[in-house]
């Protein structure tokens, strides 16, 4: 294969059982990115789920069942992984991706902040009046996109 043929790893499942692979080939980086992102967006029913990531010609790779599909990741994710991700993620985006979402995983990632963090970041949710869907569902993937920008040797660090 010649330098600018990018190779794109499509994983299918469900629960954590591969049930499919395929690999789809790409002329340009930024098309295989948009692919990827466009792709791991799906939200799919019944456990489902399809995952795809860039890979290197003759790439040996680990299977790894993606975990982190929608926000529910947080609530399996131990404290430290939790810590980590809030400090490395704007308030801006937690308040927005925290609207709404259940209060099972809101009290994990607040009871992970610090209290004067959290009182901040609950005036802000509470003053931002009404939000849109779109605003509230990007800013959640903007957080599962960071968490899956991430080397998987941190992840594992922080998740074990």
């Amino acid at each position: 294969m010649n330098n600018e043929t990018i190779i794109v790893l499509n994983l299918y499942g469900k629960g954590n059982n591969i049930s499919h692979i395929s690999a789809s080939l790409f002329n340009s980086r930024t098309s295989a990115e948009n692919y990827c992102d466009n792709i791991n967006e799906f939200s799919l029913d019944g456990g489902q789920w399809v995952y795809s990531q860039i890979v290197a010609e003759n790439e040996k790779l680990e299977p790894v069942i993606p975990k982190c599909m929608d926000m529910k990741f947080l609530n399996e994710s131990n404290n430290y992984w939790i810590q980590w991700l809030v400090r490395n993620i704007d308030d801006q985006i937690w308040s927005l991706a925290l609207t709404g979402i259940d209060d099972g995983t809101k009290e994990k990632v607040l009871k992970n902040m610090s209290k004067h963090r959290v009182k901040a970041l609950l005036r802000d949710m509470n003053t931002m009046g009404s939000v849109s869907s779109v605003k509230i569902n990007e800013a959640r993937k903007e957080i599962i996109k960071f968490v899956r920008s991430k080397d998987n040797s941190d992840y594992r660090t922080y998740r074990a």
